[in-house]
């Protein structure tokens, strides 16, 4: 019996490929850039790239007008603006991991005086909504026998992975360190444009 003109049974017969089978690579869509990347690695890669068109056309500047002097200094906007990225990152960083403006009072209860090497601490005890205990101690010295409050109002800071207790100067300080980092970065970033300016656009005003 001829099989002229049938293709081989093991092709009619295979095994079909399931719905969500992952196209191969020549098939394939090339994705967006939205869908490749965080909004953070594209500002971040936009960034770089706005700031080495920026030292080309500096450099071509200064070089057409004989600055050598200025061209070596060229870096300081770009490393001021690195600087100010890091410092906001870090600022970002910090408030997410301590989050203390979700911070509130809350009641703690003197539990047990403590001996840490050579000194002693009180340490407070205080319960979160999840029923997490939280300690926090208070140095006393050298002596066990100084005199605790029964009670105190501490900060409770939630935290991605646990919550911390701190004092009222402890709390403060946080919120310094916070708001210092943020005022830092922002100091570093108009620095940067400022000697960006002041480099890109003062050689062709001379």
């Amino acid at each position: 019996m001829s099989t002229r003109g049938r293709e081989p049974l093991s092709l009619e017969k295979g095994l079909a490929e399931p719905e969500d089978a992952v196209p191969v690579a020549w098939d394939a869509s090339r994705p967006r850039l939205r869908e490749r990347f965080t909004r953070r690695q594209l500002a971040m890669r936009a960034a770089w790239a706005v700031g080495g068109l920026l030292i080309v056309y500096a450099a071509v500047a200064f070089l057409a007008k004989g600055m050598w002097v200025e061209a070596s200094v060229l870096w300081v906007g770009p490393i001021f603006w690195v600087i100010a990225w890091e410092t906001a990152l870090s600022t970002v960083e910090f408030w997410s991991v301590k989050k203390p403006h979700r911070a509130r009072l809350v009641p703690a209860r003197y539990v047990r005086t403590e001996r840490r090497a050579q000194r002693f601490v009180q340490a407070y005890r205080l319960r979160t909504d999840d029923s997490e205990e939280v300690l926090w101690r208070r140095d006393s010295g050298d002596s066990p026998d100084l005199a605790a409050l029964p009670t105190r109002r501490l900060w409770l800071v939630p935290g991605e992975k646990k919550a911390d207790a701190e004092s009222t100067a402890g709390f403060v300080f946080l919120l310094f360190f916070g708001l210092f980092l943020l005022c830092l970065s922002v100091a570093f970033a108009l620095v940067g444009v400022a000697a960006a300016g002041f480099y890109l656009v003062g050689p062709w005003l001379i």
